[in-house]
């Protein structure tokens, strides 16, 4: 097992909206500013191995992360050849995101059966690790993390994997997973900044954005189930982030932070924390 070292923050966006070579130069501009890593998902645009190959070959020591990558797009032998090409290409800085994504994508648009979650994960990460590769290997092994939700994908990522990357979630998610991964586990919640300087203009944005975002979420089973868990509704949610009485939902960042990471929340329970800087100007959020 390999901890990933990532630093204290990364940068998880999507990148669909914009060509190749604003990729490369939002790459190089996170490396320049210090940022550990940056997360790429994947869903219905790019391969994420074919983006963060083109990445790291433009960049030296920005870590890549596939935030995360479907297991049901490649088969376990497809997905150990891409983790190991592209460790190699990168000199040893690809971050390995699973997830198993949600049965409303993989069955109607990916014509797959989806299995049970945890059962069907813990068989792929074997047979990942089991399969044949035969081109040269890089000298650092692959960190491993499981997009995790529940408990049990948690304590899953703990036993097979290097640790785990929850997906809007709230810091009381995230000190409840790092009670289950335990102390040494690493642990990349993502958590949601947004690029306005207004107060008010931002609730106003964000009442809007986490409605939309929400009805996305709660229409997944997965997703669905962890809200149920946890007791909150979209309504109190969505007034939550138009009044602030959210604890921590806004919170502006002082001057000098603003122009690296925008407003922040401390999660300490994380090993690093994964933000999508949203800018309603120009968002990579379609």
């Amino acid at each position: 097992m390999t901890k990933p070292d990532l630093g204290r923050l990364g940068v998880w966006t999507w990148l669909e909206a914009y060509p190749y070579q604003d990729c490369i130069a939002l790459a190089q501009r996170l490396e320049q500013l210090g940022y550990g890593a940056l997360w790429a998902p994947e869903a219905f645009g790019r391969d994420p191995f074919v983006l963060l190959t083109l990445l790291a070959r433009e960049t030296s020591h920005l870590k890549l992360a596939t935030g995360i990558a479907n297991i049901y797009a490649r088969d376990p032998m497809a997905m150990n050849a891409a983790r190991r090409s592209l460790q190699e290409i990168s000199g040893g800085r690809l971050v390995l995101g699973l997830g198993v994504s949600h049965a409303e994508i993989v069955t109607p648009m990916r014509h797959h059966d989806y299995g049970k979650p945890v059962a069907t994960m813990r068989a792929y990460v074997a047979a990942m690790n089991a399969a044949s590769y035969a081109a040269p290997l890089a000298p650092e092994p692959v960190p491993l993390i499981l997009a995790a939700l529940r408990d049990k994908m948690l304590a899953l990522a703990g036993e097979v994997a290097d640790g785990a990357h929850p997906y809007f979630v709230t810091p009381e998610h995230t000190a409840r997973a790092r009670a289950i991964l335990g102390p040494s586990k690493f642990l990349a919640p993502e958590q949601k900044i947004l690029l306005i300087g207004d107060p008010s203009e931002a609730r106003r944005w964000r009442a809007s954005s986490w409605r939309s975002i929400w009805a996305c979420r709660t229409t997944a089973t997965i997703c669905c189930g962890w809200v149920s868990k946890n007791a909150i509704s979209s309504t109190a949610a969505a007034t939550a982030w138009w009044t602030g009485s959210w604890p921590g939902a806004m919170k502006p960042p002082s001057t000098s932070a603003s122009r690296r990471t925008g407003p922040t929340v401390p999660i300490t329970s994380a090993s690093s924390r994964c933000d999508p800087m949203v800018n309603p100007a120009s968002t990579p959020m379609r």
